[in-house]
């Protein structure tokens, strides 16, 4: 039933957070079944696989089947994955302005920049105990860290880097919450779903290597 459960979330709020997207739900085999995501971006599935009482997630893309998530609980299923799959999926909101940090800059003039470049996003949860933390380290490195169920995810470099980093996770946790309430989820999932929705962003962290690679591109062009 979970699997069916878990469809009856997706399909409820498909029109609210997807709009141009719908899921359809193919049952291959007695404890295997595949969620396509068809929308304006492109199509995906995602093939569930029963094992016991818990469950596995592949994602399928064109070249290859991959897992992502192992052994995960029913209730990890319905109340969480479903925030993993609209966070590939779903209509991002418009980002406020940016507010460039520069490295001659204070980590309080970098902090009360961040702050007013994120003040029209009201779950942004930016410098909170629930948020993205920024700490100096010496006079040249800085870290972010952000936490979530008692684990802490921490990334140091320079304060521009780090800065705008922190920037767009907030914008991430902003989402997740504007997301989480209109779904009505109950509260006692909220670290679940947060867990899975910004499983890419804090765990991995992509966008740190992004901004690196693209300020040494930049530096290469001036030399």
């Amino acid at each position: 039933m979970e699997v069916n459960e878990l469809f009856n979330v997706l399909k409820a709020n498909e029109k609210l957070i997807l709009k141009e997207s719908e899921f359809i739900l193919i049952k291959k085999e007695e404890n295997i079944w595949e969620i396509t995501v068809k929308s304006i971006h492109g199509e995906n599935a995602f093939v569930i696989e029963k094992v016991n009482n818990t469950f596995n997630v592949k994602k399928v893309s064109r070249n290859d089947v991959y897992p992502i998530f192992k052994a995960i609980s029913g209730n990890q299923l319905i109340h969480g994955f479903v925030f993993y799959m609209i966070s590939f999926w779903g209509q991002y909101f418009s980002l406020p302005n940016y507010e460039k940090v520069s490295n001659d800059m204070t980590l309080e003039e970098a902090i009360q920049s961040l702050q007013m470049s994120l003040k029209e996003l009201k779950f942004s949860c930016f410098n909170t105990s629930k948020g993205v933390i920024l700490k100096q380290i010496n006079d040249e490195m800085y870290s972010l860290e952000i936490q979530i169920q008692n684990e802490i995810k921490t990334e140091i470099d320079t304060l521009d880097i780090i800065a705008k980093t922190a920037y767009f996770l907030s914008k991430e946790i902003h989402d997740f919450y504007t997301i989480f309430y209109k779904m009505g989820i109950d509260s006692q999932y909220e670290d679940e779903c947060k867990k899975f929705y910004l499983y890419d962003s804090l765990y991995r962290v992509p966008l740190i290597d992004f901004f690196r690679d693209q300020k040494l591109s930049l530096l290469r062009n001036v030399k």
